[in-house]
Order: C-alpha cells, then structure tokens, then sequence
C-alpha cells in the first residue's frame, strides 16, 4: 500500500504464488476501510486484507486453480457485504465476502473456469445470475445465483481447442428486462445468447 505521494505504507507477503486478481470491496467488519480480495496460486488460494494497513482478514483455499479473475457479485445472503465468485478454479463458488463462507458450490465435472460474469435475474427468482466458460470440455453455463443449479448449457466443442474462454453481461438487446450475453471461443467464434425472460 502507498500513501498519495508513492511512499510504501504497508506490505502484504503471505502470497505463496502468483497473483492473478484483486478486488477491492466494501468494509466487512466495524472499520470503514474498505478490504482488498486476493486470487493467487495453483492451489486456488484467495486472501482478504485490509486496505489501511495490509493484515489479513482470512485465507481460503479452493483447490487445484489456473489463472483467474475475481467477480464481486450481489449480496444474496442480505448481510450487508457483497459476494464473490471467480474463474481460475474446477468448481464454482459463491462466496460471501464477510464471512468467507461459501454460499454454494457447483462442480461441472470439467477442468478449470475461464471466464465469469453477473447476469441479470435469467430465471425470474429475483436474483441475479451468473454465467460460466469452461475449458475441457467448452461448455457455456448459466447458473442460478441463489442455487447454483444450471439453466441452460451450450458447448463450443469437447476439447481444449473449443474452450469458453471468455464470457460476459451485455445490455438488453431485445428490449426486455434481462441482459443478454456474449461467449468467446478459444478458435475465435463468439456467440451473444438472448438473456430469456421476456
């Protein structure tokens, strides 16, 4: 951490890895500080620190990872600290960003995440949720984000060549109240799916 002139602050060395992600999100405990979150290593390591003075709040371990990047989500469980999810891992998690508690999990039976994002509410449960690239094979998934059960796959192809590699939200197209999306695959074809309700 630095002050506004460049000078260090603090450091934070309990990174056993490479960084891939960090996101800074609203202060979890009695401080207004806000925290940063952190994604590193092969082992699917994410750390939580405090933004004033580089401690660390908690560390969790997610298993065997590639490199990913972390997406703050929506606060599901109301508890007044959004959630997080991320690509990097095999399984996808929801986790709350207060108490590092993981929300739900869905293991695809696939190897890792490349890509994730925040939809709009897809299935009408008033939630908001999330969509998926997967490598092997490259399946595009849309997840509930209060359950994480699957409402709809699509598959660019069952080998690494055909990878999601990429997924993200768009605006409605359509005009209607759910956001549309886009998957891009490892051989360059990219496909904007409709959001579904109308």
């Amino acid at each position: 951490g630095t002050d506004n002139s460049g000078n260090a602050t603090w450091a934070f060395s309990n990174v056993n890895g490479k960084t891939w992600s960090m996101k800074v999100v609203p202060s979890t405990d009695a401080d207004t500080s806000k925290e940063i979150l952190g994604f590193y290593g092969f082992a699917g390591k994410v750390f939580s620190i405090d933004s004033d003075n580089g401690s660390e709040m908690w560390t969790i371990t997610l298993g065997s990872a590639n490199a990913g990047f972390i997406k703050v989500l929506d606060d599901l469980d109301s508890n007044g600290s959004p959630d997080f999810t991320l690509s990097g891992p095999q399984t996808v998690y929801r986790i709350d960003t207060k108490t590092h508690n993981t929300l739900w999990s869905y293991s695809p039976a696939a190897s890792y995440i490349r890509g994730v994002d925040m939809l709009s509410d897809v299935n009408g449960d008033g939630k908001k949720d999330i969509i998926v690239g997967m490598q092997t094979p490259g399946d595009v998934l849309v997840l509930s984000g209060a359950t994480g059960g699957v409402l709809f796959t699509y598959s660019f192809g069952s080998t690494v060549t055909f990878r999601a590699d990429r997924v993200c939200a768009l605006n409605s197209i359509d005009g209607n109240s759910t956001t549309e999306f886009i998957a891009g695959c490892r051989n360059g074809k990219l496909m904007c799916f409709s959001g579904g309700q109308n």
